[in-house]
This record gives structure tokens, sequence and C-alpha cells, in this order.
């Protein structure tokens, strides 16, 4: 796979450990994702704890992602963001505290907007270069939100297009019969035709 579904769940995981913890964690995760990796005898009791409690859902989700299936059962009910494989490439390269903070960094940008800065270059340099696809992928996820682009008229949203017509319908009623004719006989003209 080149991505997956990232869940508040696992942010919310990972901004409880150290950044060193949840460098680990967060890298066992995408491990798995992207790898087929499981976990060794390696963990430490909060891991493995952690791990339990998420391990049927990184099943499930992975399962349903691979076969093209529906994620709604956990999309409707967690904040999630799509989690892109050059995002654990960047990971690869640090270790320790700035692998955490890194993971911590976007999961805070993706769920809560707040953009990190970094005191060593190159992690802020890799996180700059993964901040133009959670860019993408923000946008992606508001146009999807909104129900992507209306199809009334030319490229008018529904909203725009409802304001539109509350202002069409306030003017009709503040309008004199006269004042209504006339508009209506421009339209006809505007349409090539006129009133019989």
């Amino acid at each position: 796979m080149k991505q997956f579904t990232f869940y508040k769940l696992y942010a919310d995981i990972l901004d409880a450990m150290n950044d060193t913890d949840a460098g680990k964690f967060a890298t066992r995760i995408c491990e798995y994702e992207f790898e087929d990796k499981l976990p060794g005898e390696e963990l430490s009791g909060k891991e493995r704890f952690y791990w339990s409690n998420i391990a049927d859902m990184l099943t499930e989700v992975k399962e349903a992602e691979s076969s093209g299936g529906s994620l709604k059962k956990y999309n409707l009910r967690s904040e999630h963001f799509t989690f892109y494989e050059t995002y654990f490439d960047a990971m690869k390269l640090m270790k320790g505290n700035d692998l955490g903070a890194f993971v911590k960094a976007i999961c805070a940008y993706m769920f809560r907007g707040e953009e990190a800065t970094f005191k060593d270059k190159e992690v802020q340099g890799y996180f700059n270069l993964c901040k133009r696809k959670m860019d993408i992928s923000k946008k992606r996820k508001s146009g999807g939100s909104r129900g992507g682009k209306a199809k009334c008229g030319a490229g008018k949203t529904q909203e725009r297009a409802k304001e539109e017509a509350g202002e069409q319908q306030k003017v009709e009623e503040e309008m004199t019969y006269e004042q209504f004719g006339s508009v209506q006989n421009g339209k006809q003209n505007n349409r090539g035709g006129g009133m019989i």
C-alpha cells in the first residue's frame, strides 16, 4: 500500500507517550501498514497494551483499504487523514526524539491545524516537504465534507445558488407588478424570445 487511514485514536495514543516512545510506536504502525510486519516480542508493557487495543482496528481497516471496501464504520466515528508512505520514508531518516516529534507534528497539523517548527533544519525540511502532501489531503477532505461542487449552472455551488435564489425572491417580493413585468421581459429577450 502507498497510504493508509490514520485515525485520531492513533494520535491520542502517540500524544500520551514521550517523543522517543511515540516514534517507536508510530514506526510499528507504519511497518504493519506498509510492510506487513507485525510487532515482535520487543513490545514494552505499555506498547503491548496500546497495540492490543488497536490491532483489530488496524487489521480491519487494512483489509478494507486493500480490497477497496468501505471504512464508514470508522470514518464516521473518528477524525482521520490519509497517511502517505512518503511520511514513513521521512520517518526512517530520523531517530529518537526527532522521530516522535515529527509524527506528533504531522498529527497536530492534520487534526488541529498547528504547524510545528523544528530546531533541526533537516527535520524541518522533511516536515515542509510532507506538508505539501498534507495540504493536498486537507483540501480533498474539505472538498469531500462539503460534498464537492454542485452541478447547478456554470460551476455554482449549491450554497451560492440558494443565496442567489433568496436574493431573487426578495427582489421579486419588493417589486411592483410593472417592475416585475419588465424584468421578466428582459429575461425573455435575453433568451432570444419575446413576450407574446
